[in-house]
């Protein structure tokens, strides 16, 4: 006969842990309790923004001006470069870009 870890008689196909869960050990709330998961947590309502998101970025227009920009990079024209490069940074956020700037000057890059 098979117990539980309370030493209870354990039913057959659950989990020695978690008697009242009709699964084997180890059972779903095993796996959730290993990782850190809490069944009784509100789970958020909205997922986390994206980079894009978070950077104030809209993905169209990055991604029209990285077109752009890749255009602009397979011509000679200077000025089609420098309007390309001025495209890709108004379609993002001038504090987020300004940060990053500031950061690769600092480390040297």
């Amino acid at each position: 006969m098979a117990y539980d870890i309370y030493g209870n008689s354990l039913r057959r196909g659950h989990c020695e842990v978690h008697p009242d869960i009709a699964e084997e050990y180890p059972c779903s709330q095993c796996m959730a309790e290993r990782y850190g998961y809490n069944h009784n947590q509100p789970q958020p309502q909205q997922p986390d923004p994206s980079i894009f998101e978070y950077c104030g970025v809209k993905l169209t227009d990055i991604t029209n001006s990285f077109a752009l920009l890749v255009d602009a990079c397979h011509s000679a024209d200077d000025n089609k470069q420098k309007e390309a490069v001025k495209s890709m940074i108004n379609a993002m956020n001038k504090d987020f870009v300004k940060h990053i700037i500031d950061e690769m000057e600092k480390n040297g890059n």
